[in-house]
């Protein structure tokens, strides 16, 4: 009974760095969704420039930062709206009529992604301390569970060989 108790700890203490690691590697996923769809998509974009129209927020709720942008991509022009989190991170300005990069879907040139420089944005260092450290706590309770376990079968041959006297061939 009290060996099932101590593996029921020792898998919490295991899972708990596990759990916390892709919690954050969910998160940065989501963090910076537009980048990894570029990343797993590179063939089907296109970097183009685009010009700032307006900065504002989103109309229904006033506190989600907004831009306007519009671009041209192969003679016709496009008008987008693009949500952000912190401007400096997509390269945005306060000021209208600015240029940025962004990138156009070849298939669907009405869709764009801001460019974003993924080691730009401070979340995305916060959360990979983050996943450093839990990684790094992952592998040290593993290596105390293999060293725990190693210890436990040592001291079972200990008890056996002292049940039988210490001689093998009684």
């Amino acid at each position: 009974m009290k060996a099932k108790k101590e593996q029921r700890v020792t898998i919490s203490k295991i899972m708990t760095p596990v759990v916390m690691t892709l919690f954050l590697v969910v998160v940065l996923f989501l963090v910076n969704f537009q980048s990894f769809c570029h990343l797993f998509n590179r063939s089907s974009y296109e970097c183009v420039t685009a010009t700032l129209v307006q900065n504002t927020s989103d109309p229904l709720t006033m506190l989600i930062p907004m831009v306007r942008i519009q671009y041209d991509y192969q003679g016709t022009t496009y008008e987008d709206k693009k949500y952000y989190v912190l401007a400096p991170l997509f390269g945005l300005t306060k000021e209208e009529g600015s240029e940025l990069e962004i990138y156009v879907n070849k298939a669907a040139p009405g869709h764009s992604l801001l460019k974003e420089n993924f080691f730009r944005n401070v979340v995305n260092w916060i959360l990979l301390l983050f996943g450093g450290v839990f990684v790094s706590l992952l592998v040290r309770r593993i290596r105390q569970g293999f060293r725990n376990r190693k210890k436990r079968r040592l001291q079972r041959r200990m008890k056996r060989s002292q049940g039988t006297g210490g001689n093998k061939d009684e």
